[in-house]
């Protein structure tokens, strides 16, 4: 076991005068040491502090990798940068580190750099490359690594930071064997929560069984109040805690000391930074032991080794630590401590143990003293005042050759009393000591300007002012002629006279260029007619013309405070990350979108989108142009085009009136003609039957050919809502299975249950037409129909269609193996009355309805076919966020045979009445039937619970079905209504069921719909 003395405060102490004195040295030393005029064998190394001088582990960092060093490189220059990471803890903050270093070592070259702590390295992972190239690099104190926490860095090594909880743990078991708790203190930051997910996998393995509680994102009073709480056979473990919830910071003995001052209990660390601070102790790892060992790594680099073959050090080796003092208070014995464990505070009487030879030494030193301290005194003075001085000269002379401004000071008669090395290389000298006694007239720049140089001298000598930002040409030694900009102030004396004047210009020649050039283009992009726009990553706007301030009635100022989504409504907030991903890999875009005003009014632009670079940061040079007027001339050639396809309706309503007339007559004639024979055939049954079931498909036929002329000449707005696609095209599905021949497969691939804003019907229609269009070309050769589902993003690329918007989109793809379009006729498939099928076969209505549906919808159709190997017909739907509203889930009624229920029936046709008497009496119903909703409501309302299920017509007199459905309902609004109808201007399926309507049925009704209608919508008993 090692004892350590009760020399913490002064360890510390030693510890902070070393890290300043490193930082004074570097700050006086600086970038420019690696000027050309350095010592080329000496090495440069960079220290990256992840935080601020007085955080005592990164200190302890700093100092392990400074001492270590030195030891072996005495002449190294050292040059640290603190990134104070704990202050300024937001990513924005590396972008001004990376200019502030970009800047001071633009020209550096370093032998080594070493990183302490995570905000270093990530740091160098983001930012090493551009500013220190291959140089290699190693990093310590780590927490959470993971490879990928180096970047696009390979000359690197280091070693992690990992401490060790579960050897912590079990000394503290050992030590307390009585312990019922431990109490971890931690914070929820990543190494907190890192450090907490290694105490809980440590726990299992111990022998003892214990209990463990963790803070849970606590401010340090609420800490404190607990720990104040616990009981005697509690134990307390600090992890990790450098900021509370309310984002107070804590040094590591800081957060020690409130703990253990406000705990009954011990308290134990895994730092050796928080010994002396009231802690028992633990199997700590220091911070400057830490950066020693990662000091070894950069010695190894700085002999030759390639840090890219050096293994990266994952365990780090730990030490057990106590306090004699906190083991006395808790009464614990230091023969119970782990093998090879290290005591501080453990008081060891010298005088005790070496009396004889202290009072010895005691005497020899005081006559010593007694015999040379006066001389030396004199003597030390006087060096050390030599010493002083020496210092400071050197000091000033490095500070005034490592500026690159040029310095120069003269009295008060222009001669020259010394300059830097930057002003004596100008001028052609090659040490500064040569300038003095020199006057301007004699260097090498022509007269008028010495004279105004001596002009402006006698200037600030008379006024004793300070002249600054004087822009002057100056000639330099070599003949080239550059522009400076100077300032003078008087050199006084200790009295307050102005005995001299000095100094300072820095050669602004390229920064003037640049101004000029700055004008020029600027100039240029404030007289450009468009709006044009520098955006940056974020969104914001870097640069705006004129242009684009005058559209938008903005100021320069207050549009460069805005961002896209401001004045663009088409791009909110969360479009933009994948807009600007988009552009950075395709390097351009063109679309259009809408730009809004200051005063809030929106007007068409077409933006086309460039990535750039400028002072090397990537930004979208977005040109954007106002066609308001181009859109107007599009709208109104859309117009005319509406009125063209509506003459064009009206013509082709005109030309098909006669088929469909000759379509009736021929379904008449099948009526009549075998009516007529079924009455004849009354002793044949089933002749009977047979002329009967040719009068139903006659019926049929007419059915659907109503439905068809309805559904042509229909003019009234569909009803949109929320729906799911999946749901229409199953239920297609089913429809085509009863009417596709068996030669056809029908396969289906519904991957999305997404939602749209559409009307059913129309979806449903679009589907029919789609897959009867995939069956004509199969019917011949047989194949397979497949109907795909699936939901897809669409990009920039995609947005070059206009109509199509970039988003979510569900796509519906119907293909066939059939015979394919050819290539001449693909882009007519969708104009109106275009078909290739036979006379009598299609009108060539069916796929510009399809198209006409989807534009509605704000949707898009692409086709893709090859002739003799099929067609696919992709429709694309934009996603609506809303939920879909529920269809009516039908029941599938394998019995059609009522059971006694109740059926009230009304319709105005005395024939209908009868046959739907008839029809349900046949099937097991009690019906009562009524001419009249009037009638019919009379009789309801006697007794409304005499009635299980109601069937009513739309058109009557007195009274509509749907009025008489409303007031049934009002009386009974569990009751199921079944609304038949022959036409459906004045109400539709949406309506009815809006209404509460359960079921809605198109006239004629067959008697199988009627009996599965009413098996579906009677409550199961």
């Amino acid at each position: 076991m090692k004892r350590l003395p009760a020399c913490q405060s002064l360890h510390r102490a030693a510890l902070s005068l070393l890290i300043a004195c490193a930082t004074l040295g570097c700050l006086l030393t600086g970038p420019k040491t690696l000027s050309a005029q350095d010592n080329p064998n000496r090495p440069h190394i960079l220290i990256l502090n992840s935080y601020h001088p007085g955080y005592l582990w990164s200190d302890g960092e700093q100092a392990g990798i400074l001492e270590t060093l030195h030891a072996q490189l005495p002449e190294a220059q050292f040059h640290i940068e603190y990134l104070d990471t704990k202050n300024f803890p937001k990513p924005e903050h590396y972008s001004h580190v990376f200019g502030t270093l970009a800047y001071k070592y633009k020209d550096a070259q370093f032998s080594v750099i070493l990183a302490a702590d995570n905000a270093a390295l990530e740091f160098l992972a983001q930012f090493g490359k551009p500013l220190f190239g291959n140089t290699p690099m190693v990093f310590c104190g780590v927490s959470n690594f993971s490879p990928d926490l180096l970047g696009d860095l390979d000359a690197i090594t280091g070693i992690v930071e990992r401490h060790d909880v579960r050897s912590t743990i079990a000394a503290m078991l050992r030590l307390h064997p009585a312990a019922q708790e431990i109490y971890v203190v931690v914070d929820t930051t990543l190494t907190g929560k890192e450090q907490r997910k290694i105490t809980e996998a440590a726990l299992p393995d111990l022998k003892k069984k214990i209990k463990t509680t963790f803070t849970e994102n606590l401010s340090i009073e609420e800490v404190l109040q607990q720990t104040r709480n616990l009981p005697p056979s509690t134990l307390v473990l600090i992890l990790s805690f450098a900021r509370d919830k309310n984002g107070r910071i804590f040094d590591l003995p800081e957060l020690a000391r409130l703990v253990s001052n406000n705990s009954p209990a011990p308290v134990y660390v895994i730092q050796e930074e928080r010994m002396g601070a009231g802690v028992v102790g633990g199997y700590l790892l220091g911070g400057k032991a830490h950066g020693a060992q990662a000091a070894q790594l950069a010695l190894r680099i700085l002999a030759g080794e390639s840090a890219a073959s050096i293994p990266i050090v994952t365990e780090p080796p730990v030490q057990p630590m106590f306090d004699f003092l906190q083991l006395k208070r808790f009464g614990l014995k230091t023969s119970a401590l782990p093998q090879g464990s290290i005591v501080i505070n453990q008081p060891v009487s010298l005088y005790e143990n070496y009396r004889v030879e202290i009072w010895c030494l005691v005497g020899f030193v005081f006559l010593q003293l007694c015999a040379i301290g006066g001389l030396l005194t004199n003597i030390q003075k006087k060096r050390q005042a030599e010493k002083t001085l020496g210092q400071h000269r050197l000091m000033l002379r490095q500070v005034l050759d490592m500026t690159p401004q040029s310095i120069f000071w003269k009295d008060r008669e222009g001669v020259y009393l010394g300059c830097n090395a930057v002003f004596a290389k100008a001028i052609g000298l090659d040490d500064p000591e040569q300038i003095k006694g020199k006057t301007d007239f004699d260097l090498p720049w022509p007269t008028e300007e010495a004279e105004a140089y001596r002009a402006d001298d006698q200037e600030v000598i008379t006024s004793n002012r300070t002249k600054r930002s004087i822009i002057e040409p100056l000639q330099q030694a070599n003949g080239s002629r550059i522009w400076i900009d100077t300032t003078k102030v008087p050199l006084q004396d200790k009295q307050g006279r102005v005995y001299g004047v000095l100094g300072v210009y820095e050669d602004v020649t390229e920064k003037k260029k640049r101004e000029e050039q700055l004008y020029l283009a600027q100039f240029t992009i404030d007289s450009a007619k468009d709006s044009i726009f520098l955006i940056d990553e974020k969104a914001g706007f870097h640069l705006v013309n004129t242009g684009a301030c005058r559209r938008l009635g903005y100021s320069k100022e207050e549009l460069l405070a805005l961002r896209v989504f401001d004045i663009d409504p088409a791009f909110p907030p969360g479009k933009w990350p994948e807009h600007w991903q988009e552009l950075m890999e395709k390097g351009s875009a063109t679309l259009e979108t809408v730009h809004r005003t200051k005063e809030g009014k929106d007007f068409p632009v077409e933006v086309s989108a460039t990535r750039v670079i400028y002072n090397d940061k990537i930004y979208d040079c977005a040109f954007a142009r106002d066609i308001s007027d181009r859109n107007c001339a599009e709208g109104e050639r859309q117009r005319l085009e509406i009125q063209l396809r509506q003459s064009q309706k009206m013509e082709a309503i005109g030309t098909l009136a006669g088929g469909i007339a000759h379509d009736f007559n021929n379904i008449l004639s099948i009526i009549l003609g075998y009516t007529e024979l079924a009455m004849m055939e009354g002793n044949d049954p089933e002749k009977q039957r047979q002329e009967l079931d040719q009068v139903l498909k006659g019926a049929e036929r007419a059915k659907e050919l109503v439905q068809q002329i309805l559904a042509f000449s229909r003019k009234t707005e569909h009803q949109k809502q929320p729906l799911q696609i999946s749901l229409i095209a199953k239920e297609a599905l089913k429809m085509l299975r009863a009417s596709v021949p068996t030669t056809i497969e029908i396969k289906h691939n519904i991957n999305s249950e997404g939602t749209v804003l559409a009307d059913p019907t129309q979806i449903h229609q679009v589907i029919m037409n789609l897959c009867t269009n995939a069956y004509h070309a199969m019917r011949e050769t047989g194949g397979i129909l497949t109907i795909s589902l699936d939901e897809v993003e669409l990009g920039m690329e995609e947005y070059r269609y206009a109509e199509v918007k970039p988003g979510r989109y569900l796509r519906l793809e119907v293909h066939d193996t059939g015979c394919g379009i050819p290539q001449e006729i693909r882009n007519k498939i969708f104009e109106p009355y275009f078909t290739t099928k036979k006379q009598g076969e299609g009108t060539g209505m069916g796929l510009a309805v399809v198209h006409g549906i989807i534009t509605s919808h704000h949707g898009h159709l692409t086709v893709h076919s090859e002739v003799g190997k099929g067609t696919s017909v992709h429709v694309y739907l934009p996603m609506a966020e809303q939920k879909a509203v529920p269809l009516a889930e039908k029941k599938v009624a394998e019995n059609l045979l009522g059971h006694g229920e109740r059926i009230l029936v009304v319709d105005d046709e005395e024939q209908i009445c009868d046959y739907l008497g008839l029809a349900l009496q046949n099937h097991g119903y009690q019906v009562s039937v009524f001419p009249t909703g009037v009638e019919a409501w009379r009789e309801f309302a006697k007794q409304p619970s005499r009635f299980d299920l109601v069937v009513t017509d739309m058109t009557m007199p007195y009274m509509t079905g749907a009025e008489f459905s409303q007031k049934v309902l009002s009386l009974r609004p569990d009751i199921p209504v079944i609304l038949c109808t022959g036409h459906s201007a004045l109400i539709d399926r949406q309506k009815a069921r809006a209404m509460g309507i359960c079921d809605y049925l198109n006239k004629p009704v067959t008697q199988h719909e009627l009996l599965e209608a009413i098996q579906n919508n009677l409550p199961k008993k």
